[in-house]
């Protein structure tokens, strides 16, 4: 799943090293704005065939954030 979460991250900010992107948050990567921050959700929820709800989306704010409620989110199912 990781792999696959650092794959959606790379898609929006394809400028930054793959390695960096596991500490990613808008305070480390310049360009997340909110038009990134929209394209990053559209990209995983289209991978991993979820459905993020809006009150949610705007609590994730990290690559830790969106990797915890993945394994949540997909551990339930």
């Amino acid at each position: 799943m990781r792999d696959r979460l650092l794959e959606c991250f790379h898609s929006v900010f394809a400028a930054q090293p793959g390695a960096s992107l596991l500490s990613a948050t808008p305070d480390t990567i310049a360009d997340w704005d909110s038009t990134r921050h929209f394209l990053l959700l559209q990209s995983i929820e289209e991978e991993f065939e979820v459905r993020i709800p809006e009150r949610t989306a705007g609590e994730l704010l990290s690559f830790a954030d969106f990797e915890n409620y993945l394994q949540s989110k997909l551990s339930s199912v």
